[in-house]
């Protein structure tokens, strides 16, 4: 018997749910000056974050301080897509106040099999397989 299993975004891309191209994007880099000829470099990380393409969270819940969070992410994502919106085609903007933030995820603790009690049980079940 084959186990599927259904996972909330981690579909592979297909007609029904591609989302556009994207056209604009956030790059999180330093500027450059080369010493010689004072030119300026904007020199990004390999891959960027699509703003325009970025849906806003939605609203829910009963704990207000995280509503209003949600309420403070979507403002931002929605000012930077009012600001993007502005910039020409082919146009870059330097944003100076935004921070960047670097997060690792903690690692989980998980217990052994012999810490857990739950699975003594197992050991007493038994299968009968079904002759074809």
């Amino acid at each position: 018997m084959a186990i599927e299993l259904n996972l909330a975004g981690t579909a592979a891309p297909t007609a029904g749910n591609k989302k556009p191209a994207a056209k604009i994007w956030l790059n999180v880099g330093y500027t450059s000056v080369d010493p010689t000829t004072g030119e300026s470099t904007f020199i990004s990380l390999p891959l960027g974050i699509p703003l325009d393409t970025m849906e806003m969270k939605p609203v829910t819940g009963t704990n207000e301080d995280y509503k209003q969070l949600l309420q403070a992410k979507n403002a931002l994502l929605e000012m930077l897509q009012t600001v993007s919106a502005q910039v020409d085609s082919g146009g870059e903007e330097i944003i100076a106040d935004l921070e960047v933030q670097m997060r690792r995820v903690a690692t989980v603790d998980v217990p052994s099999v012999g810490d857990n009690p739950h699975l003594s049980a197992l050991k007493g079940l038994s299968f009968a397989s079904k002759a074809a």
